[in-house]
């Protein structure tokens, strides 16, 4: 009587240890390498519609001919193909500002500063929000571009848990969408990817080779809400 007790409650334990790995083992995607995560990150991104997005930059930008306007940080939304609308913080004639801007379809507006009236861009405006959409120029482009990727771990973006991926890639492939203010030829890179569904939560560019290291970060949120940009209509 008591081997065939000893032999149900082992049995009854070895089930309950089963059960409870199941439940907390690695959610079905623990064994992927850093290299799938990247792809199914990859495919999720060019699935995505719109998104929210925060850039952050250690150190400013010149995005036009003369670098007269230099940009900070910048929030905003984007929706696929090419429509965005953001609020750019900038150093402009000494002062710091906030500039609206608009692209949709190639084409880029701005509020003036001094009038509040919208009008198109200049013509040399070298930053347009909508390229982290754009497939040859914008995050597709780095993620494809991707060489010496390694899985660093896990992570937690505003409580979502993430993988964290580090990797480097060419600066000649993010100098459009980041801009060419770095010294280095080749920049590290780390993305955060949702364990979730591989949503692309972050993507950080560093030019720790630099003399006076510097870094772009961008984050995105509110996946595939839903987005309303509409160009102005100019008199």
């Amino acid at each position: 009587m008591r081997v065939q007790i000893r032999s149900t409650l082992f049995f009854i334990v070895v089930a309950a240890l089963l059960v409870i790995t199941a439940c907390n083992g690695d959610d079905g995607n623990g064994d992927l390498d850093a290299g799938e995560i990247v792809d199914n990150a990859a495919e999720a991104f060019d699935e995505t519609s719109t998104a929210r997005f925060e850039l952050d930059i250690d150190g400013m930008i010149g995005i036009d001919d003369e670098g007269m306007i230099q940009l900070g940080a910048v929030t905003g939304e984007i929706a696929r193909p090419a429509s965005a609308r953001a609020d750019a913080s900038v150093q402009f004639g000494g002062s710091s500002v906030t500039m609206e801007m608009i692209a949709s379809d190639g084409e880029m507006f701005m509020r003036n500063i001094l009038t509040g009236d919208w009008e198109r861009a200049p013509s040399d405006l070298q930053y347009d929000p909508a390229r982290i959409f754009d497939e040859d120029e914008g995050i597709a482009s780095i993620i494809d571009q991707l060489e010496n990727v390694e899985l660093i771990g896990e992570d937690s973006i505003d409580g979502t848990d993430a993988w964290r991926i580090a990797g480097e890639v060419d600066a000649d492939a993010v100098r459009t969408l980041a801009g060419d203010f770095f010294e280095s030829d080749t920049l590290d890179v780390d993305f955060w990817v949702a364990r979730d569904d591989y949503r692309l939560l972050r993507v950080e560019l560093h030019d720790s080779e630099a003399d006076d290291p510097v870094s772009w970060e961008l984050s995105l949120s509110e996946h595939d809400e839903d987005v309303e940009i509409t160009p102005p209509d100019l008199d």
